[in-house]
């Protein structure tokens, strides 16, 4: 039998009313005491971008391509976890770093930004059965001391309770090694020009974008991919970044991002040729 609760309208209606009252009443404390704070002035602007503030955006200076481009030829993807959490890339997003991993088949591949680990397990998961993950995350402990600025907004997602908390639980874990460190001063020692693959998702202002990327190119080896989240996206830092490193870093020539999505990649090689630039 049906519970009299679930069906009965009369008693929906007084409880979105409810609600509707509650939030009547909130609001004008919240848009008070918001700009007081920047926590409150973080919510504000993630408000504003919801209820459609035309967020300026740069030109998005690099060329896309479609996506049967990235995608696997003959061979299938797999696809752990596959719903998003909020601050997860999207699902097709998550396809196409698996597609790229399982055309490039990377034996050593690190992140930089691990968040819950949910992009992490399917990096390793789509890697030939011998490789090994390393992924960078910063220390909630270290938030308010970067060593570049961070988004407000970033900053919850960093004061989060478990990093990788979706891999933990997960056979792949064996092949993940978690480190914690600012990516802005971290020294990547014995694991410089070892790597196969670099996912770069870490903070997204400008100076870190610029710093994660000439990490990215200093663990890399002399050939390999560097793929980066949230380009063209309504974090305009990560663009601006992004346009001029292809502008003036001649390795990453061949960066390009990818339709319907907001990441790019590059692969580089030790024969990449200089660009000329105006």
């Amino acid at each position: 039998m049906k519970s009299c609760e679930r069906t009965n309208p009369w008693r929906q209606k007084g409880r979105f009313l409810l609600r509707y009252a509650y939030c009547g009443v909130r609001l004008p404390r919240i848009m008070l005491l918001a700009p007081l704070s920047k926590a409150g002035r973080a919510f504000l602007k993630d408000l504003s971008v919801l209820l459609g503030w035309p967020y300026p955006k740069p030109p998005a200076a690099i060329a896309k391509i479609p996506l049967d481009e990235v995608l696997p030829e003959g061979g299938a993807c797999r696809i752990l976890a596959p719903v998003a959490a909020n601050g997860n890339i999207s699902l097709l997003e998550l396809l196409c770093i698996a597609g790229l991993v399982t055309r490039h088949r990377p034996k050593r591949l690190f992140e930089i930004g691990t968040f819950d680990g949910r992009t992490s397990l399917n990096l390793i998961a789509n890697a030939p059965q011998d490789a090994r993950l390393w992924t960078l995350d910063l220390p909630p402990q270290d938030v308010e001391n970067t060593v570049y600025r961070l988004d407000e907004g970033e900053k919850a997602f960093v004061r989060k309770i478990q990093s990788g908390s979706r891999f933990l639980s997960d056979p792949h874990r064996d092949r993940i090694v978690q480190i914690y460190a600012d990516s802005g001063q971290y020294d990547p020692g014995e694991l410089a020009g070892t790597m196969d693959m670099v996912f770069v998702d870490g903070s997204h202002t400008y100076d870190y974008v610029l710093s994660d990327t000439r990490l990215a190119l200093r663990l890399l080896g002399r050939s390999g991919v560097i793929i980066w989240h949230d380009y063209d996206s309504v974090w305009p830092d990560v663009t601006d970044a992004l346009n001029g490193v292809y502008r003036d870093e001649t390795r990453l020539n061949s960066l390009r991002s990818i339709e319907g999505t907001s990441l790019a990649f590059a692969v580089v090689s030790p024969e990449a040729p200089g660009r000329k630039t105006t």
